[in-house]
C-alpha cells in the first residue's frame, strides 16, 4: 500500500512539474508573438472575433495588399459589415467591401476552424494569415492544423492592450489558454487512439 501510494505521489509531482514547464514555455511563446512585421502575402486571411484589435489588424492586411480577400469568422447571427465597422470604430473604403465575408456559424474556437476550413475549401485557398490574439493564436493554429492539415497557415497575432506581464490578465489568460490547449490535445489523442484501435480490429 505504501508502495503505491509513493509511485501515485511520485507520477503526480512529474505531471505536476511537466505541467509547469509547459506553463512557462507557453507563456514565453505567446508574449514572442506580435504584429510589428508583416506577413508575406496569402491567399486570403481568416480572423477570429473575440478581443480588440483583431478586425482592425486584419483589414490592414487587405488594405495593404497583403491578402485578397478575408473571413471574419464568429460574427453575429444579424450583424452585417457597416454595422460591425460602426462598433469597432473602424473605416473601410467601399472597394473592399466585396472581399470581407461574415462566418456568422461559429461560437467558439473549435466552430472557428470548421467555419473557415469550409470556406477555404469552397475558395480553393491554399495559404492562410490567422489572425487572433497572443494568448489563443497557439490553440487557435492547433485546431486550424486540425480541420485543415493541407492548408499553409501564416500566424498574426494581435497584442491586447495592456497584455505584458506586468498584468494579471496576461498570466491569467495564458493559464486558461493552456490548459483549453492541453484539454484539446489530449481529446484529439484519445479519439486518434480509440479509432486506431478499432481500425486494427
Amino acid at each position: 500500500m505504501g508502495r503505491s501510494l509513493y509511485t501515485i505521489g511520485l507520477v503526480g509531482v512529474i505531471a505536476t512539474t511537466l505541467w509547469a514547464l509547459g506553463y512557462v514555455l507557453f507563456t514565453a511563446l505567446i508574449f514572442s508573438l506580435n504584429t510589428d512585421t508583416l506577413p508575406a502575402k496569402a491567399d486570403a486571411a481568416v480572423v477570429l472575433t473575440g478581443g480588440g484589435q483583431r478586425i482592425e489588424s486584419g483589414l490592414a492586411l487587405l488594405e495593404k495588399g497583403i491578402v485578397p480577400k478575408i473571413l471574419i469568422s464568429g460574427v453575429h447571427p444579424r450583424a452585417t459589415l457597416p454595422q460591425l465597422l460602426e462598433q469597432q470604430k473602424l473605416t473601410l473604403a467601399q472597394e473592399f467591401h466585396p472581399a470581407i465575408v461574415l462566418g456568422r456559424q461559429a461560437t467558439d474556437t473549435v466552430g472557428n476552424a470548421t467555419e473557415a476550413s469550409d470556406w477555404i475549401k469552397n475558395e480553393h485557398i491554399q495559404t492562410v494569415i490567422l489572425v487572433t490574439a497572443t494568448y489563443h493564436m497557439p490553440r487557435a493554429m492547433y485546431e486550424f492544423k486540425m480541420t485543415a492539415p493541407q492548408v499553409h497557415l501564416t500566424p498574426y497575432a494581435v497584442v491586447p492592450n495592456d497584455y505584458t506581464p506586468q498584468h494579471r490578465k496576461f498570466w491569467w489568460l495564458a493559464l486558461t489558454e493552456y490548459n483549453k490547449l492541453i484539454l484539446r490535445w489530449t481529446r484529439h489523442t484519445l479519439m486518434a487512439d480509440i479509432k486506431s484501435s478499432k481500425d486494427a480490429l
